[in-house]
This record gives C-alpha cells, sequence and structure tokens, in this order.
C-alpha cells in the first residue's frame, strides 16, 4: 500500500501544530528555537517537492536573524507558528479535498 505523500505532510503539519496547542502560559509567548524553526522550514520545503503549486500560497519560512538567533532561538514566537501551520494544514486539506473529488 502506497502511503499518500500530501497526507503524510498534513500529518506532519498537524501533529506539530497539535504539540504547539498543548502549551499553556508562557510558554505560546516564547519564541520559537532554531531547531523547531528548521523543521518547519523542511516541511515548507517538502510540501512545495510534493505539491509545486502551493509555493505562492504557503507562509513564509522563519527565520533567525535577530539577536535572539544566538540564543538558539528564531524571530518567530509559538503564536506565529500556529498561524503558520494552520494556513499550511488548510492549503493541504484543500489539496487533498481537491484530490478526492477529482
Amino acid at each position: 500500500m502506497a502511503l499518500d505523500k500530501k497526507k503524510l505532510l498534513r500529518t506532519r503539519a498537524k501533529s506539530m501544530l497539535q504539540t504547539l496547542e498543548t502549551e499553556t502560559g508562557n510558554a505560546t509567548r516564547n519564541r520559537v528555537s532554531t531547531t523547531l524553526a528548521e523543521s518547519y522550514n523542511t516541511l515548507l520545503d517538502d510540501i512545495v517537492e510534493v505539491v509545486p503549486e502551493l509555493q505562492g500560497a504557503l507562509p513564509n519560512q522563519i527565520r533567525s536573524t535577530t539577536p535572539f538567533a544566538k540564543m538558539g532561538e528564531s524571530d518567530a514566537d509559538h503564536v506565529d507558528l500556529k498561524v503558520f501551520l494552520n494556513q499550511a494544514v488548510d492549503l493541504l486539506d484543500a489539496v487533498c479535498e481537491q484530490d478526492r473529488a477529482g
């Protein structure tokens, strides 16, 4: 049985999002670690590789350009990442829905 790459990518994005949604209090305002940002950026690269049509629609990658980068933190906070992941999941849902319909 071949696994659908689009569904696997959607699952990766949803699992990242679900983990972020379990955070409470001050953790939601923390900056995203560079490790997590790199994982998210890799996810976006993988999505573009599988569904090139989404390249212009996906959110931007997370950068680490501020002084926080020296401390292992990216430019985005966890709320930003949640928004970005929700956008990616919704786009992948639309692609998977179109595949089912068509």
